[in-house]
């Protein structure tokens, strides 16, 4: 079953080109959004250990990566455009 996976990374390499990155993260899912300067939400079927391990080779020694299924509660704040957009993507659990 397709679940909306967040996708946060702290990128510490500065000059670098994390283009690889960036397609590994929207191919990794069927829906991808960028909700964030440094956080994409991922529908997947892929668990968050699979999602991790797929980009990990994307990333240097420096870098972070968070991959976090998102649960049964999701809240937001952002104008009215953003919002439709991560509903759609986040419902059921969209408050």
């Amino acid at each position: 079953m397709k679940k909306p996976s967040a996708v946060a990374c702290e990128l510490n390499r500065p000059g670098d080109d994390y283009i690889g990155l960036v397609h590994a993260i929207e191919r990794a899912g069927s829906q991808v959004r960028q909700c964030l300067e440094a956080v994409r939400l991922v529908v997947t079927d892929k668990s968050a250990a699979e999602l991790r391990d797929a980009l990990k080779a994307h990333l240097g020694g420096s870098d972070r990566l968070l991959v976090a299924q998102v649960g049964s509660e999701v809240a937001w704040r952002a104008d009215a455009r953003f919002s439709s957009s991560l509903a759609g993507l986040l419902r059921p659990n969209a408050s």
